[in-house]
């Protein structure tokens, strides 16, 4: 009869540490690793034309979230992400940075680093203040739920 008893006992002690696993686990794996996000679609004209292969970034106005990223389709549409594996931005208010650059000038004939920074340059394709947050005169606001379609249409 003993060995029933303890037989049973370390049944019902294994069933509690397996349940209690799945408890921890499932308590981990149910959250997400970041705070909700706003899906936020940000569209950039130049020029009257969509603007393609711009960096668009969303810098929060206190500093207090991460910048949101991303750059324009050939449709001039971009989904910033707060979080490289999910789509949105977080709530909260962004001063907007959008600029397109392309490396000007030929490569030289030696590859070493010194040749390429002095016989390269990068050329701005869009208006240079909107590539500098304070001088942009972009803003963004992204509440807690719905969605976000922006269209900002740059000026020279």
């Amino acid at each position: 009869m003993k060995s029933d008893k303890s037989s049973v006992s370390k049944f019902f002690e294994l069933l509690l540490v397996f349940v209690g696993l799945g408890n921890l686990l499932g308590g981990c794996v149910g959250r997400p690793a970041h705070p909700p996000t706003t899906p936020v679609t940000v569209r950039v004209i130049y020029r009257g034309e969509p603007v393609e292969g711009a960096y668009v970034m969303l810098v929060p106005q206190d500093g207090s979230l991460p910048a949101a990223k991303g750059v324009t389709d050939v449709s001039g549409l971009a989904k910033p992400r707060s979080f490289p594996q999910v789509l949105g931005v977080l709530p909260g208010k962004y001063l907007v940075v959008i600029h397109k650059r392309k490396l000007e000038g030929e490569a030289p004939a030696s590859s070493s680093k010194e040749n390429l920074r002095f016989e390269q340059k990068m050329l701005d394709l869009l208006p240079v203040r909107y590539g500098d947050a304070a001088q942009s005169g972009l803003n963004l606001e992204v509440p807690a739920a719905g969605m976000v379609f922006e269209t900002f249409t740059l000026v020279d």
